[in-house]
């Protein structure tokens, strides 16, 4: 008797929303950070040719995954200074090279240390739209475009900076 193949679950609305959230947050990044390794300031991945987007403290830490201050480019697959692998080298070289103080890096770290905050996910789709036009000056209106149209220049975006 043949198996059936087991049903994909769907996932919820909510679910959809974040990682449409996602999305923008790794676009501004790549954005902002001109498709340039901030590390190693290289334009090319070593084995791929396409860069993440990491964040500085955990995305689990909702007070600050969407937070484009607490994002960085880097390439894939370094494992010299993956902040997965090494994260108390990685956030020394952080505090030397990336941010303009220590108060700005103990600001961020305080905020990611809250817990039990409700998150506007419709202010934080905002406040990313917003800085996503000033970063990319977009020719049209992209409130004007459907969710499924935004997910797609999103995704033209990334590759136009990943390919640079």
């Amino acid at each position: 008797m043949k198996r059936s193949a087991l049903k994909k679950r769907s996932k919820r609305p909510i679910k959809l929303y974040e990682d449409y959230l996602d999305d923008l947050w790794r676009t501004i990044i790549k954005l902002r950070d001109k498709g340039i390794d901030q590390y190693t300031f290289k334009t090319k991945g070593v084995i791929k040719p396409g860069k993440d987007s990491h964040h500085i403290f955990s995305r689990k830490i909702r007070n600050t995954r969407w937070d484009t201050r607490n994002g960085i480019l880097v390439m894939g697959l370094h494992n010299y200074h993956d902040p997965h692998i090494s994260p108390a080298k990685f956030h020394d070289w952080l505090m030397l090279n990336w941010f303009k103080s220590v108060r700005e890096y103990e600001m961020l770290k305080l905020r990611s240390e809250i817990i039990g905050v409700k998150i506007d996910r419709v202010g934080v789709e905002i406040l990313l739209t917003q800085e996503l036009i000033a970063l990319a000056k977009l020719p049209f209106d992209w409130y004007e475009l459907s969710v499924n149209k935004r997910k797609n220049v999103l995704r033209e975006f990334r590759k136009e900076v990943a390919y640079r």
